[in-house]
């Protein structure tokens, strides 16, 4: 994997995780942030690849606050939700994409 890719993957996870962040914090000045790093990981693997995926879904769920509950419920709120979903999406459109291109590099 060419190290122009990994920044650009890295630089475009961290972007989106922080990018909703500050809709959702309870304090306006606050921001999530979370930054994955996958240098450590063979992204040619089924093993690579599953554990970037579990990176980015704990980062997701910082950045949308899916751990933080109101006292009415023990469910994240709807906008975690929404911000959770949304976020991964985009991840999966990211690596689906960076995987092809190492794929056709091979």
């Amino acid at each position: 994997m060419t190290n122009f890719l990994k920044g650009s993957l890295a630089a475009a996870m961290f972007a989106s995780t922080m990018a909703a962040a500050p809709a959702f914090a309870n304090d306006s000045d606050a921001v999530a942030m979370a930054l994955v790093e996958y240098g450590d990981l063979d992204l040619s693997t089924e093993r690579g690849q599953d554990r970037l995926h579990n990176r980015l879904r704990s980062a997701a769920q910082y950045a949308c606050g899916m751990d933080i509950r109101s006292a009415r419920s023990l469910l994240p709120s709807r906008q975690a939700r929404e911000c959770y979903t949304e976020k991964m999406r985009g991840f999966e459109r990211q690596v689906t994409a960076l995987i092809g291109t190492e794929t056709r590099r091979g």
